[in-house]
């Protein structure tokens, strides 16, 4: 009987003992992948702060002024060119292919 009993602790020590071992592995694993992944956020917040330095850098307002005169071609606006809003719906009921109605093409097909 007390061999039985022996028996049956020895191999449930060995069960724990293999339980510990395998909880210890995945331990050491999952504390890997956490140093992995807090080196790998470390590095993405320092790319942000790098993009973010870029940004302000390329749009400072002196730069994006000189961009723009240089490629865009812009003038102020001229008078002529301001108009209410009579005018303008009147100035787009004259463009061809202008419905005042939106979505009259989906009801008449």
């Amino acid at each position: 009987m007390i061999r039985i009993v022996n028996a049956i602790t020895f191999v449930i020590a060995g069960a724990l003992a293999f339980l510990a071992f395998e909880l210890s592995f995945e331990t050491q694993q999952l504390e890997q992948q956490a140093s992995h992944l807090s080196k790998e956020i470390e590095r993405e917040k320092e790319a942000i702060s790098i993009l973010r330095a870029e940004w302000s850098y390329l749009s400072r307002p002196a730069r994006l002024e000189v961009l723009a005169s240089e490629l865009l071609q812009m003038s102020p606006a001229d008078l002529r060119q301001i108009m209410n809003e009579k005018q303008f719906a009147a100035y787009l009921e004259s463009l061809p292919g202008f419905d005042s109605e939106p979505g009259a093409e989906a009801r008449t097909e």
